[in-house]
């Protein structure tokens, strides 16, 4: 079994996909939901991207090589950090794997969100003339899943599953540690037990013994065309870079967007006039939200 794809439509279709979905709206999502600017691109973390290029790479290099990094990045965070040195010295490896993550660094993690409104702006954010898409696994039934699959195994730490594992599976770390761009991104992470491993491959076997397993993995692909429209709509929710990426750079990042933004809205403007622009968006989303209400009475 692979993910079962759907093609959206209009954002009105995003939306009633997510009103259909059971447990995305509750106060934990059942859900984690990732988006990727290019439909053809896998789920493929940034240091398996890194080992996979390199042919002659084996996995004790793999691990010799995240380890190295890992120590160092441990070591230098805190001397540049606003933080105490000392707020550091309890943090173990797998903390720090999420903050080397978050700040660009290659890691075996893959970010997630509880968010589908989250994802989507990754679905859209760049990559204008390709297609997006939003990964969508059902997390609750995936951990019971895998609690099941691994019934005769004492379950390891998150930490020896990291750097001890000979099997090849995936996991999800729900921490309570977060930092503050995971918080403002609503986020979670898949890893892999092995570094070479891509995880839209190893997701959907956790799922083989349920009924219509395809219910719970899903990849809603984003026209090309639609991505600057669901940009302007995620921009009035408060969803945009300057909030994902709390701070300076997230702030001149949101500019990006807002120019292509700004040339669209002129394009539009120089195109149907003003007035003709806004009587006719408010018509045909009042004849869209019509249509929608009549197809589910």
């Amino acid at each position: 079994m692979g993910w079962k794809k759907v093609k959206i439509e209009e954002w009105l279709h995003f939306v009633s996909i997510l009103e259909k979905t059971g447990g995305v709206y509750t106060y934990k999502p059942m859900w984690s939901f990732r988006g990727q600017a290019d439909s053809s691109w896998t789920l493929r973390p940034t240091l398996t991207r890194k080992l996979k290029s390199k042919k002659t790479v084996n996995l004790e290099n793999a691990k010799n090589l995240e380890q190295q990094l890992l120590a160092e990045f441990s070591t230098g965070f805190p001397a540049i950090s606003q933080s105490s040195p000392k707020d550091y010295v309890t943090y173990q490896r797998l903390r720090w794997l999420t903050f080397l993550q978050h700040y660009g660094g290659p890691t075996r993690l893959l970010d997630w969100s509880d968010s589908p409104f989250v994802a989507m702006y990754f679905a859209c954010e760049n990559e204008f003339k390709k297609d997006g898409v939003v990964f969508c696994f059902a997390d609750s039934i995936f951990l019971a899943e895998q609690r099941k699959n691994n019934n005769h195994v004492k379950l390891k730490s998150e930490e020896e599953l990291l750097w001890s594992a000979q099997t090849s599976e995936v996991y999800q770390i729900t921490t309570n540690f977060q930092n503050i761009r995971c918080l403002s991104q609503m986020g979670t992470f898949t890893f892999s037990t092995s570094p070479f491993d891509d995880h839209d491959d190893l997701i959907p076997k956790v799922f083989i013994n349920v009924t219509e397993p395809e219910r719970f993995c899903t990849k809603l692909i984003i026209p090309a065309s639609l991505k600057l429209e669901f940009l302007s709509r995620l921009s009035v929710m408060g969803i945009s870079s300057a909030t994902l990426f709390p701070g300076e750079e997230g702030f001149g990042r949101s500019f990006n967007i807002a120019a292509d933004l700004i040339l669209e809205t002129e394009k539009l403007i120089n195109s149907h006039g003003a007035s003709r622009m806004v009587d006719d968006s408010m018509f045909k989303g009042g004849k869209r939200t019509h249509d929608m209400e009549k197809k589910s009475t």
